[in-house]
């Protein structure tokens, strides 16, 4: 009999004390079961390097408005992104980028996200 008490109590102790760790895996499933798709997004993104593994994509300037810190551009398609080839205005993360860019001007770009908003983060 003491045994037994003795096994029970070990059983008893070690459900405890492994309890948190077997629902882990649950609570973080739950966690992203509430998040929207967007949060899930952002989250995974921060999980990314910025910028630096986005492929480049090539691109045509088609105005430049350096004092927004922001250029227009007829662009190739983006997959990161999900994008088709179009033109359209980006920001830039770094403005001085645009200094001494010119309308016209062959470039190539990458694409991410910074601080929740699409922006060519590198420009060459």
């Amino acid at each position: 009999m003491k045994t037994s008490l003795k096994t029970v109590a070990l059983a008893l102790a070690l459900s405890t004390a492994l309890a948190p760790v077997a629902m882990a895996p649950a609570a973080a499933q739950q966690q992203l079961a509430g998040m929207s798709t967007q949060d899930w997004y952002i989250r995974i993104e921060s999980m990314r390097k910025k910028g630096e593994d986005h492929p480049w994509v090539a691109a045509t300037i088609k105005a430049v408005n350096a004092s927004s810190g922001a250029v227009t551009v007829a662009h190739e398609a983006i997959p990161y992104v999900k994008m088709p080839a179009m033109t359209m205005t980006f920001p830039v993360r770094d403005p001085a980028d645009l200094t001494a860019r010119k309308v016209g001007e062959q470039i190539s770009i990458q694409v991410g996200e910074d601080g929740g908003v699409i922006k060519i983060v590198h420009i060459k």
